[in-house]
């Protein structure tokens, strides 16, 4: 055999070692992307800013609604379009839900009487006449006072029909039917959801940080499992916490600018 016949036979096979080396390192390249590709990546909390959709107001209906309001002796309108209005008759108030009349109070100055909605519900109510509060249930058209010397800032809903009450430094949870106080003093607020509790600690609460060996110096929403025990922090945020909430099974913040977050990824 001649070396020029044994020079081409190398050259040959060099190149079909080049071919197959070039082919192996695309498919293994291309399997290597196409897995990056699909992979999943885990999700994480993140507080998402909710926009806010301007209603246009009918000329003629904004004419009406303020004759409406003028009407009566005081008006609140609340979300969901909820109208709460006091009428005065002599020395008395009338306290009329939706035109429905549900309960009576003594003549007082408007600017001493408060009603909110209770978070987590669609109708019941939290009303303040003078230095006294009052929790309407709307579906047993009930109103029934709270015997609290507190200033309340809000009221939620809770588990079993109980009340989370929230003031400017504390949350308590007040058993309705034993119209008994517990008062929370690790958190200003909290909600239930799915078997644990998510907590909001402030970052202005040294005390309650240092009690909970806490090094963030940001707003911290922490996840507590009441049955195994297992405490997490899983978001801190610069904002200004004013409150959270459950509306529609989804978790809300509203900062002290009164603009509406989401809380998404917890699950």
């Amino acid at each position: 055999m001649s070396n020029r016949f044994l020079s081409i036979l190398v050259l040959i096979s060099v190149f079909w070692a080049w071919y197959l080396y070039y082919k192996l390192s695309y498919i293994t390249n291309k399997n290597i992307v196409e897995i990056k590709e699909t992979t999943i990546i885990e999700k994480i909390p993140k507080i998402v800013k909710q926009e806010v959709i301007e209603e246009k107001i009918d000329p003629i209906e904004k004419i009406k609604e303020l004759r409406e309001k003028n009407k009566y002796y005081k008006t609140f309108i609340l979300a969901n379009n909820i109208k709460v209005y006091f009428e005065q008759k002599d020395e008395k108030l009338i306290l009329l839900l939706n035109k429905q009349n549900i309960w009576t109070f003594d003549l007082i100055d408007k600017d001493n009487l408060k009603i909110n909605l209770v978070l987590w519900t669609k109708s019941d109510l939290y009303i303040k006449v003078w230095d006294n509060n009052y929790y309407y249930k709307k579906s047993d058209n009930i109103i029934s006072k709270l015997d609290l010397n507190i200033t309340i800032k809000y009221i939620k809903k809770s588990i079993n029909n109980n009340l989370v009450i929230v003031t400017e430094k504390w949350s308590f949870l007040y058993e309705i039917n034993k119209k008994e106080l517990t008062y929370f003093s690790y958190f200003f607020d909290f909600i239930y959801y799915n078997d644990w509790y998510l907590w909001v600690v402030n970052k202005k609460d040294k005390r309650i940080r240092k009690n909970l060996w806490l090094n963030s110096n940001k707003n911290i929403a922490i996840y507590y499992n009441p049955k195994t025990k297992e405490k997490n922090i899983i978001h801190e945020t610069d904002l200004e916490i004013n409150k959270i909430y459950i509306e529609n099974n989804k978790i809300f913040i509203i900062d002290n600018n009164y603009e509406k977050f989401e809380l998404e990824n917890i699950n």
